[in-house]
């Protein structure tokens, strides 16, 4: 009989998880995939979405197309909770039985007790939210269209970005591509827009070194984007941001990308083995503490050595994926000894910006500039097109890309 093993969220995790099992157990596995949506979206290019430059067709794949390829099950559903001890996930279309159990349920918007945050502003995590925030911001403008330039309320136009991490300054950058379009479109002087991104921290993402985060600094400055940092939000209300120094930001649109708290499904794990800022606790194998028939991946996920790199990417997503299915066939197959102790290694970053600029950070190193724009381009690109099309031939070209990275890093190192 084949072991039956859940996959519980079909994220970037999920997805390379029931690959990679597949191909290694065949037919000696059952794979069902359980997810609340029906289609998987690229998450890193909904700020492209938002401005317009990829199509929604560009970034998402049917789960039911996805999974058929490779002979197992998908079910939509929303997983209300999971019996550990009864080997059950439950959900709104009825309860699954398993033998393993991978967790992948990825995270939600975190809004840290802030008063109106959740309620007056765009949340952006998922593909509806990136339609929904476009949509927005088109007829903000539209509205608009037509009046005198002092007759244009300015307010109306502003759009504050509240979260200096990697989603909020490619958001904001992507943001003001959409702005001049849409400005040059409705008839609108561009100095009647203004972009603004907040930020509590004295410095952009933290991964950024001092010299991209002087870059960035004055890149915005160029484009006229606001940066405001070191300013903690301490209420959003309708169309208004308020800040702890006093200072009160009129926006007709706001846009929460300030943090991040593992899914609420997690959060009924117990005290055990639940870790709550970070998620479920795992062994040095990505195993759950108190459970080896349970398997977790991503922002739904803490282990002691994820403290080395904090920023969970899809990239990283994916790489722990690769860990969880070796290690699972080694369960599987009764071989606990050969089990691969997680060992995480260094990824680029990259983040496009405006205008066909880019940034690529890897080990001290970076480069400005098309060249990055079009690196962040092509993994959105080749990852899609390992699950549409041939997996196995894409594979290899996705490994050479990274390893290109890696090569001019260490012959950088060595320059020095």
């Amino acid at each position: 009989m084949a072991t039956r093993v859940v996959i519980a969220g079909c994220g970037f995790g999920g997805i390379e998880a029931a690959y990679n099992l597949k191909r290694m157990l065949k037919d000696s596995v059952d794979i069902t995939a359980i997810d609340k949506n029906d289609t998987f979206t690229y998450l890193p290019s909904l700020p492209d979405l938002v401005e317009g430059s990829v199509r929604e067709r560009d970034i998402t794949i049917q789960y039911a197309k996805l999974f058929r390829r490779i002979k197992s099950a998908f079910v939509k559903a929303e997983i209300k909770s999971v019996d550990l001890k009864g080997k059950t996930v439950v959900t709104d279309k009825g309860d699954i039985k398993y033998d393993y159990l991978i967790v992948s349920l990825g995270s939600e918007s975190a809004y840290y007790g802030i008063k109106g945050a959740k309620q007056n502003s765009f949340e952006f995590k998922s593909l509806a939210d990136a339609k929904e925030l476009r949509d927005h911001v088109t007829e903000m403008f539209r509205s608009q269209k037509g009046e005198t330039p002092n007759a244009i309320d300015d307010s109306a136009l502003r759009i504050t970005v509240i979260g200096g991490g990697l989603t909020g300054v490619e958001l904001v950058t992507k943001m003001k591509d959409l702005a001049d379009r849409l400005c040059w479109e409705n008839d609108i002087p561009w100095g009647k827009c203004e972009l603004v991104l907040v930020d509590h921290g004295k410095i952009l993402h933290p991964t950024f070194s001092e010299e991209v985060g002087e870059f960035v600094d004055r890149y915005f400055q160029k484009q006229g984007i606001r940066l405001m940092l070191g300013r903690a939000v301490t209420e959003v209300q309708r169309g208004r941001v308020l800040l702890d120094d006093g200072t009160a930001i009129d926006a007709g649109t706001i846009v929460w990308c300030a943090g991040i708290k593992p899914s609420g499904v997690v959060e009924q794990a117990g005290e055990a083995c639940l870790n709550p800022k970070y998620g479920l606790i795992l062994n040095s194998y990505l195993q759950l503490v108190t459970d080896e028939s349970v398997f977790s991946i991503g922002d739904c996920s803490y282990c002691k050595i994820f403290e080395a790199f904090p920023i969970l990417t899809a990239l990283r997503a994916g790489e722990q994926a690769e860990y969880v299915t070796e290690n699972l066939l080694y369960e599987i197959t009764g071989r606990h000894d050969k089990k691969v102790i997680y060992d995480p290694r260094r990824f680029p970053t990259l983040i496009s910006l405006c205008k066909g600029m880019g940034i690529l950070e890897f080990g001290g190193f970076w480069m400005k500039g098309r060249l990055a724009w079009w690196m962040k381009r092509y993994t959105q690109r080749i990852y899609i097109a390992r699950f549409k099309y041939n997996v196995g031939f894409l594979e290899y070209v996705d490994e050479f890309f990274v390893s290109v990275i890696e090569s001019w890093y260490f012959m950088r190192m060595r320059r020095r």
